[in-house]
């Protein structure tokens, strides 16, 4: 049997925010203008102008502060163009020959999304660096997808979309971004939509309840596969499709939505409680809304900045190493590929040796801080 040591190098930094704004496009005289609004100020900013953009397909890189969407010059010949979200120029244009969908930034310089092969679904990657696409995994059982719906959880590097087998059945189906197994299907039992990825293991989004005639501010446990109502959205009678996107460091929602069918709104929603914190005007008609803070990065408080997480054997028996490169001491973390954590205790200095013998055999994550590494239970 092959063993295999996983070592997961990262650069510490800290991240101050300075501003926050979403960004996105509005249509203008058959032009698409790509701008931002300012949070604060409330007051849109024009930045680039593009002659027709997709709705429902953009993501954001918070780290390089770039912004993605699928576009064209001619309505006909599609490019993925990636945006510098500062400043609005186009930093590369990339034919998008497999038309790939819901897509979703996944670091490492690398796009995901699925697209259609003459009769069935392929999940694949789109590399920045090589400009190339690669296949990854047939999507068995996935025959139709839900436009704009789509989110990402890079701590256990995990897909969602909502998808359908017989087109009338959807499921929040759950995607392992390395490998395009499908990990798990949750049937979506009361339509959530504006999916968006909270951490906790938990999607958040809404939905209409028809008997009380009220949008639903809602949360899908990843572990227990239940749906819990967290807050009727009072006012809010029609939410744009494909339309959300999210705030991890104040914990907040955003999505398009109206009051009266007419007047269009940026409603920010408080993850936890589902309160409605502000509404703001959405004069422009923004779509494409992708949450954006500027960050300015600090220097590590240790001279080396580079960590790394060695884990052996693996795949491994009842005995479990992990080996780190500097002396720490934090809280170790083993989670299975659904978030569940089967393990956890303190750790201090640079090696620790865990009883895994309870695990049942399957693939687990190992976190550290901000560090992580995957093993095999056999």
């Amino acid at each position: 049997m092959k063993h295999y040591l996983f070592t997961v190098i990262f650069v510490i930094i800290t991240m101050v925010s300075i501003n926050a704004q979403i960004l996105g496009f509005y249509s203008n005289e058959n032009k698409e203008v790509f701008t931002e609004l300012d949070l604060t100020t409330k007051k849109f900013s024009d930045l680039q102008t593009f002659n027709w953009v997709e709705l429902g397909e953009y993501t954001f890189d918070p780290v390089l502060n770039r912004y993605f969407t699928i576009a064209s010059e001619n309505g006909s010949s599609f490019y993925i163009a990636i945006i510098n979200a500062q400043t609005g120029a186009i930093i590369d244009k990339i034919p998008n020959t497999v038309r790939l969908k819901g897509i979703q930034y996944k670091g490492d310089n690398k796009i995901i999304g699925s697209y259609w092969d003459e009769d069935k679904e392929v999940f694949a990657e789109l590399d920045l660096t090589t400009k190339k696409f690669s296949t990854i995994q047939t999507l068995t059982s996935v025959k139709w997808l839900e436009a704009g719906e789509s989110t990402f959880d890079p701590n256990l590097n995990r897909y969602f979309i909502i998808a359908s087998a017989n087109g009338s059945d959807d499921y929040i189906t759950i995607i392992d971004a390395q490998t395009g197994a499908i990990i798990d299907r949750i049937f979506n039992s009361v339509g959530l939509k504006g999916i968006q990825y909270k951490g906790d293991n938990k999607i958040i989004g809404s939905y209409w309840d028809e008997n009380k005639e009220k949008e639903v501010f809602a949360e899908l446990d990843l572990m227990t596969k239940k749906f819990s109502a967290i807050q009727t959205l009072i006012g809010v009678e029609w939410v744009e499709a494909g339309e959300s996107t999210f705030d991890p460091n104040l914990n907040r929602y955003f999505i398009i939505a109206s009051e009266n069918g007419i007047d269009d709104y940026i409603i920010i929603i408080d993850a936890q409680t589902g309160a409605i914190i502000d509404k703001i005007s959405n004069s422009a008609e923004l779509k494409g809304i992708q949450y954006k803070h500027e960050t300015s990065a600090i220097a590590p408080h240790k001279d080396k900045n580079l960590y790394s997480i060695n884990v052996y054997p693996n795949p491994a028996g009842n005995l479990l190493n992990i080996v780190i490169s500097e002396n720490t001491n934090e809280l170790i973390i083993i989670s299975d590929l659904f978030g569940k954590i089967v393990h956890s205790e303190q750790v201090s200095g640079k090696k620790i040796s865990i009883d895994i013998s309870n695990l049942r055999a399957s693939m687990y994550m190992v976190r550290i801080g901000n560090k992580v590494a995957k093993f095999i239970k056999h």
